[in-house]
């Protein structure tokens, strides 16, 4: 009890500090809400999206794809989905007569409040611990598997999310205040894990550390909860006014928090814990031996359901040592950053025609995107984009559209090439109205047996 008590100060006092974020930041540009969003990314160094997709949403693999991605294996391999879905509820009275009350209003206050649900997963692996889950150690006897030193991580949320209006600032344009719920919640490490079969498959030999912590078993509202914030800045590098140095750099931080978790079943060989059962994180190292297990041939299917694990738990948690305990703790929830800075522009010269259609470009520009996720398997992303606005020509009902092409390195994936696009329309009721499209990996959506990621992400945005 104390340590939940512990548990939720620290919650308290991040909130507070976040209300004193809010109180001290003022802003002047107008605000654009994602009224609705669904975001899905993935990616891997080595897996193909094919593959990661039935790992996320489910499918059977077949041996010879399995087989296809060994030839392929790294010594580190990397892999992770995101997948989230956003809606604004609350009527934003504000958003119809915004000058008006812009005009009569300086202070502080929340303008839109949304939900969202966000299931990302990811996991940095070793090749011979793909070869032991996909594949089984049938196909390895008298071999030694090195497991080695392994990293996966799952988390599910559902948020609440404060939009905050701070009118005076001139730096910050957005701010966010969130609470989460924890859905879901699990992580597993080993270290120098390795695993002998005997050249008959009658016994393996299981050697090295590990340690895992999960949510399973516990009720809907055990798993536990979150504060988090999110904002965006920009800052200027030089104060002439004109120039490459004049363009604003944008940057920020999204679901910036602490999730604490009450109720974790923990188990682990080979770490020392604190006896206060409070800490998610290790003391130390234990002295750990080699284990040998009799009539342990296992496939690939009984490890990827889990049959083996079940029907030999009770050998493996005496012979390996295995300590299980509930555990409590506090971790940062997983935060993204990025910084964008528009490279160069270009307007073109204006062209009259009354004809219907696209139009002309009325401007060109060049983006340079930086974007780290805070989880296993993200490295930092970098994405140069070449985006174009048109008017339309004559009389109809949307006013711009801009369409974008970029290319990624990095994230879950290795590259990407993707497309963008918004289409803004005056709507009676709403307002300025933007649609958004955004398709990442068109090579993998082409290809998905040969390229390794990809994703979609569409949305209704509306300007506050």
């Amino acid at each position: 009890m104390a340590n939940r008590i512990l548990g939720y100060r620290l919650l308290l006092v991040f909130c507070l500090m976040l209300v004193n974020l809010a109180k001290a930041s003022e802003d002047t540009a107008l605000v654009h809400e994602d009224l609705f969003r669904y975001q899905l990314v993935t990616g891997s160094n080595v897996l193909p999206f094919s593959f990661m997709g039935k790992m996320a949403f489910g499918g059977y693999i077949t041996p010879a794809a399995t087989e296809s991605i060994e030839s392929h294996l790294k010594t580190q391999n990397r892999a992770g989905y995101m997948q989230s879905v956003g809606l604004v509820f609350y009527p934003l009275m504000h958003r119809f007569n915004s000058e008006q009350y812009k005009a009569a209003n300086n202070k502080a206050e929340v303008v839109s409040i949304g939900i969202r649900n966000i299931q990302m997963s990811g996991l940095t692996f070793s090749g011979d611990a793909f070869r032991l889950v996909f594949r089984g150690n049938g196909y390895y006897k008298g071999k030694t598997l090195d497991v080695g030193s392994n990293n996966f991580f799952a988390l599910g949320m559902n948020t609440v999310d404060f939009g905050i209006s701070v009118p005076k600032s001139k730096r910050i344009e957005k701010l966010y205040f969130s609470i989460a719920q924890v859905t879901q919640y699990n992580l597993l490490k080993t270290h120098n894990m390795s695993l002998y079969t005997s050249a008959i498959a009658d016994s393996v030999v299981i050697n090295g550390r590990f340690y895992s912590q999960s949510t399973v078993g516990l009720g809907f509202g055990q798993k536990g909860l979150g504060v988090m914030t999110s904002m965006d800045r920009t800052m200027r590098l030089s104060s002439s006014g004109s120039g490459r140095l004049a363009k604003p750099i944008y940057y920020g931080v999204r679901d910036l928090g602490l999730l604490f978790l009450p109720a974790l079943s923990v188990d682990s060989r080979g770490y020392s814990w604190d006896e206060n059962t409070s800490g998610l994180k290790p003391a130390g190292e234990s002295p750990i031996k080699s284990v040998t297990v009799t009539q342990a041939v296992v496939s690939a299917r009984d490890l990827q359901l889990g049959n083996w694990f079940t029907t030999q738990r009770d050998t493996l948690n005496s012979r390996l040592r295995v300590n299980s305990q509930k555990r409590s703790g506090t971790v940062i929830s997983p935060f993204t950053l990025y910084a964008q800075k528009e490279l160069f522009s270009i307007r073109p010269k204006e062209q009259t025609d009354t004809k219907k259609g696209l139009g002309t470009a009325i401007y060109r520009v060049m983006d340079l995107n930086f974007t780290y996720l805070n989880i296993p398997g993200y490295v930092l992303s970098t994405t140069l984009s070449w985006g174009s606005y048109y008017r339309p020509k004559g009389e109809q009902k949307w006013t711009s559209f801009y369409s974008e092409y970029y290319l990624g390195l990095g994230g879950f994936d290795t590259w990407n090439l993707g497309y963008k696009g918004f289409l803004k329309s005056n709507i009676i009721g709403m307002g300025q109205t933007s649609f958004m499209l955004d398709l990442r990996g068109l090579e993998a959506w082409l290809f998905p047996k040969r390229q390794h990621g990809a994703g979609i992400s569409f949305g209704v945005r509306c300007k506050l």
